[in-house]
């Protein structure tokens, strides 16, 4: 929580566009200020925002609505209604990413079916934002597109397309398991992760040698924890367990043997 200022809603707008232009690591104190206080007023400032001509403020107002009165959000259907519209009609590239991401904290679903026509968008980022919001859905149609954005040529699509069908274990099929081991020969350390994590959820034992290869090859891994994780997982070890690398390749290709 960010402590409240005092200032006018009008003055914390004017911050946050300061917040969001700078290049440095200053923290997002007047966003968040604004998103915590999350009050008809603020949703009334970002609606306008949302209107103006400098893209800018448009991309403002997206990063109010996706989190607006967080953690506990107001105003949600008004909010997805406005990030909607962004999504898929602002002719700035920028302001439909943050739109993209916004639906995503948001978990707005009311208008993804719309969504989905940007699929082949021909800008990565927006494809990218695509694969975010769409994260956790299990519609049909929707799944359709996360299994396509999985075989995307940027990685970060991938990798939210992997995630979201990884992580929704309400999906389970053939067909979602065999595109889960496709990517676990991905070029990307990510997206090979969220992949066997996918189906050590599952408890598929195809994941079995791919894990203990990234587990136990020489050299560094720049996320070595995600593929820890996805052997913890498939091996039920409890959370408070605190075992070695060492002691976890070892009882997984024991597990392996066994079964």
């Amino acid at each position: 929580m960010v402590k409240q200022s005092g200032r006018s809603i009008s003055e914390l707008v004017e911050l946050a566009l300061e917040e969001l232009a700078a290049d440095d690591e200053r923290p997002f104190n007047a966003l968040v200020e604004l998103q915590e206080r999350g009050d008809v007023s603020v949703l009334d400032a970002a609606r306008r925002l949302a209107e103006e001509d400098d893209p800018a403020r448009r991309a403002l107002a997206a990063r109010v609505l996706g989190e607006l009165g967080n953690p506990d959000r107001t105003f949600p259907d008004e909010c997805g209604s406005i990030l909607s519209r962004l999504a898929l009609s602002d002719p700035d590239i920028s302001v439909k990413k943050s739109a993209l991401f916004a639906l995503g904290h948001l978990g707005y679903r009311k208008n993804e079916s719309d969504l989905l026509s940007l699929e082949t968008h021909p800008d990565k980022e927006i494809r990218y934002g695509l694969a975010f919001a769409l994260n956790g859905s299990t519609d049909p149609s929707t799944v359709a597109v996360q299994l396509r954005l999985m075989d995307d040529s940027y990685e970060m699509v991938r990798d939210w397309a992997t995630t979201s069908i990884g992580c929704t274990l309400a999906l389970d099929s053939n067909s979602i398991r065999d595109a889960l081991l496709k990517r676990i020969n991905d070029e990307d350390e990510i997206v090979r992760a969220e992949a066997l994590h996918g189906l050590a959820r599952r408890n598929d034992r195809r994941s079995i040698p791919a894990l203990i290869e990234e587990i136990g090859t020489e050299g560094e891994r720049s996320h070595p924890h995600l593929f820890m994780d996805a052997a913890r997982c498939l091996l039920q070890i409890p959370e408070q367990d605190e075992l070695t690398k060492s002691e976890i390749f070892s009882r997984l290709v024991t597990f392996g043997r066994v079964n």
